[in-house]
């Protein structure tokens, strides 16, 4: 599924391509070791929309300790949010906790 996601990014891109290399445009573990430090030096903005928690987490420590800004995104159910974060300007990731659900998506409850 990621990689039909990436395509239909790509093709609303105005400018076309992003500068991510090549072999980086396929599904991988973000917490591998080859997407540390230097790797997020490497751009100048980070687009996060990962499906877990810890995963989000990490991009977050990693945006805040290179001082890149992050566009944190997700989704619950029909619900979705973005929402950017930045050192020193705006809450982190992990800053405040979300608040407890009161309803939860049909398609997270397994019958």
């Amino acid at each position: 599924m990621a990689p039909t996601h990436a395509r239909l990014v790509l093709s609303l891109s105005p400018f076309g391509l992003p500068a991510c290399p090549r072999r980086h445009r396929r599904c991988s573990n973000i917490k591998e070791a080859r997407f540390g430090v230097e790797y997020f030096r490497g751009f100048d903005l980070v687009i996060n929309a990962l499906d877990n928690v810890a995963a989000r987490k990490h991009v977050n420590r990693l945006c805040l300790a290179t001082g890149r800004p992050l566009v944190e995104a997700g989704t619950a159910g029909y619900l979705g949010q973005a929402y950017p974060i930045r050192k020193g300007v705006t809450e982190c990731f992990e800053c405040t906790p979300p608040p407890a659900q009161k309803t939860f998506p049909i398609c997270t409850i397994r019958r």
